[in-house]
C-alpha cells in the first residue's frame, strides 16, 4: 500500500500539484496511487518528492505488486524492491 497522500501531506504539496509536476493528470495519478502502478511512475513520484522509492511504502509486512515493462513483479519488503530497482535501473 503506497502512502504518497501522507508525504504529499507532511510536504504540503496537493496531488493536483504533484500530478502537473510528474506530467499526469490528476485523475491518472489518483487511479494510479489506487490500483497497480508502474515502477516508471513511482520514480517519477519519489524524484519529485525527494524520498527513496521504497519510502513510497507503508511500513508494515505486506507484498508489494509492481508492473516493470508489462510484468507484474512481487517484492516481499521494501529493501528487496530498492535492490531490484538498483540493480535493473
Amino acid at each position: 500500500m503506497l502512502k504518497v497522500k501522507e508525504i504529499l501531506k507532511e510536504k504540503g504539496i496537493t496531488l493536483t500539484e504533484l500530478a502537473n509536476r510528474i506530467g499526469m493528470s490528476p485523475p491518472s495519478l489518483s487511479r494510479a496511487l489506487n490500483s497497480n502502478t508502474t515502477v516508471e511512475v513511482l520514480q517519477k513520484i519519489s524524484d519529485e518528492l525527494e524520498v527513496d522509492i521504497a519510502d513510497l511504502f507503508k511500513k508494515k509486512h505486506e507484498t508489494i505488486h509492481v508492473i516493470i515493462n508489462n510484468k507484474l513483479h512481487t517484492f516481499h519488503s521494501k529493501k528487496e524492491l530498492k535492490n531490484f530497482i538498483d540493480i535493473n535501473f
